[in-house]
């Protein structure tokens, strides 16, 4: 999760508030939301921008509800404008892409509930600057343990190539940037036995580089021994089993500089550095991992900023997700599930700001289809629909084994389930987050 929801695309479900019906309308406020302000008046914008030329994408479709009265193909912008006096209140938004014969996929993205007139399912990708070469920099290490190996490259906003370094320290390497400006150069000292333990760390900010005009005489001191603790504690660890895997990982901006972990049962401990210059304005965070997606819990992940004084640091996890319908299991004996009047249902924590369940076909299976959805935590279940034939060359699930998959997710830094898709992309990944995930697998008749 330390980059959480990259519209990455995943596994197949449909659209629909009534349990007992194909999907939702697009005059309907969803079950849970009656109360929720009316933020859609007859005019809603759906963002898919994707990369120009797509071989790979044969067709893309927006649907409003099932699709049967609102439905229109992505424009050359990934865009779709519905306008209409009957969109009225929360949506039912899904994307359809065709991929071609030899994908043998179909690819359905929904939102349910959402309650917003713009929405972003993905963001442009636009034309980033090319770093060039800004300076060679060369110089010396001090404060090596002797006994580990070194390297040497520039973190942040300039990047670094062509990094050497001998036994005695003295490294070169060309910082790459946009631009001239100030760069920062981070040593590490690793040991050489197989786990590679970090020993040593040490880090220079403010080299000034630019012109192609080379920089002499930089000495980094490795002065940060990897030997100070950070106490983990665990808040509903019980649900997930007894061991826990703990990171703990320092960052320049949103550069990782290095990553120390440790496993096992609690009490347990991390190693970590000193929080002194230049290490005291680095952010640090802790992740912890419970469990496993196949397992009985599932798999509970959390992260948390840990202040720079801190000698312990707790994690609370979300509560596992269940499976409420249909019957799910193993992949080694998935129960048969009827397609015809599938209703997924679902229960999660009720701190979480947003669930996502995701079905999709086994690899090979002829015209298979995949569907993610994702839902406010006001609404638990989940109602296939066909789709319509001017869309998609197939219209439901296949019969044949089939992974189904259920997870929630909280930020710290949203509100409400719309920021999860808003124009402002969630870049940042050191802030507090949490999710935990449940894999089932059924068998389709």
């Amino acid at each position: 999760m330390r980059r959480l929801l990259s519209i990455a695309l995943l596994l197949l479900v449909a659209c629909g508030k009534n349990p007992e019906g194909s999907g939702g309308t697009p005059d309907k406020t969803p079950e849970g939301d009656s109360d929720s302000p009316v933020r859609i008046r007859g005019l809603l914008v759906v963002h898919v921008p994707v990369r120009p030329p797509s071989d790979s994408l044969l067709g893309a479709y927006a649907l409003l509800g099932d699709g049967s009265r609102f439905r229109q193909p992505l424009d050359e912008n990934g865009d779709a404008r519905f306008e209409d006096a009957a969109i009225v209140g929360p949506q039912d938004i899904s994307i359809v892409f065709v991929r071609p014969p030899s994908d043998a996929q179909v690819e359905v993205y929904t939102l349910l509930g959402f309650n917003q007139p713009e929405a972003w399912l993905n963001h442009p990708f636009g034309s980033s600057p090319q770093p060039t070469k800004q300076s060679t920099v060369s110089g010396k290490t001090t404060g090596m343990s002797g006994s580990g190996e070194l390297w040497v490259h520039s973190v942040g906003d300039m990047g670094s190539d062509h990094e050497t370094i001998d036994e005695q320290g003295h490294f070169s390497l060309d910082v790459l940037g946009t631009a001239s400006g100030q760069a920062t150069l981070f040593a590490q000292e690793r040991a050489v036995d197989g786990d590679r333990n970090l020993l040593r760390v040490g880090l220079m900010r403010g080299i000034t580089v630019g012109g192609d005009q080379p920089v002499t005489g930089v000495e980094i001191a490795l002065d940060h021994a990897v030997d100070q603790s950070l106490q983990v504690g665990v808040e509903g660890l019980q649900a997930y089993g007894e061991n826990v895997s703990a990171d703990l990982s320092h960052y320049e901006g949103m550069t990782e500089l290095f990553r120390t972990d440790a496993f096992g049962p609690l009490p347990l401990q991390v190693k970590t550095v000193a929080r002194t210059p230049p290490f005291d304005t680095t952010r640090v965070m802790l992740s912890v991992r419970l469990g496993g997606r196949e397992l009985m819990g599932g798999e509970a992940v959390a992260e948390m900023p840990v202040a720079s004084m801190a000698s312990a640091a707790s994690v609370k996890v979300l509560a596992p997700m269940l499976f409420d319908s249909p019957t799910v299991g193993p992949k080694k004996a998935p129960p048969a599930v009827a397609r015809s009047g599938l209703v997924v249902r679902w229960s999660a924590d009720p701190e979480a700001q947003m669930h996502r369940l995701g079905i999709g076909g086994a690899a090979g299976q002829d015209r298979r289809i995949t569907w993610t959805v994702w839902a406010p935590p006001s609404i638990t279940f989940f109602t296939p629909f066909i789709l319509p034939a001017e869309v998609a060359p197939v219209s439901t699930f296949p019969t044949g084994l089939h992974s189904i998959e259920i997870d929630a997710f909280s930020r710290a830094d949203v509100k409400a389930f719309e920021d999860f898709f808003s124009r402002d992309e969630l870049h940042d990944g050191v802030v507090a987050q949490r999710s935990t995930k449940l894999l089932r697998y059924v068998d389709f008749q």
